[in-house]
């Protein structure tokens, strides 16, 4: 992925509030809860539903990891350069 040079790089951390990393669970078949994965983010940036897993997570791992509007999901696996 080529950056335009007219962008202006700053630090992550000096325009988001928290970093977190996802976490990992297998899928269960039963399961009620859409869990966004690597597969799930195309090259265009853009989050697509098409073959979404389903896992159980806890109350607490809900309340933790659960996708809020303003949220930005950055995907570092198997991506470009």
């Amino acid at each position: 992925m080529v950056v335009p040079d007219k962008w202006k790089k700053i630090a992550l951390r000096s325009v988001v509030a928290d970093i977190q990393a996802g976490f990992a669970q297998s899928p269960k078949f039963g399961a009620s809860v859409g869990q966004i994965r690597t597969h799930n983010v195309t090259p265009e940036g853009k989050i697509s539903l098409d073959g979404i897993k389903s896992v159980s997570p806890s109350g607490k791992e809900i309340q933790r990891y659960s996708l809020l509007p303003g949220d930005i999901v950055f995907n570092n696996t198997n991506s470009e350069g």
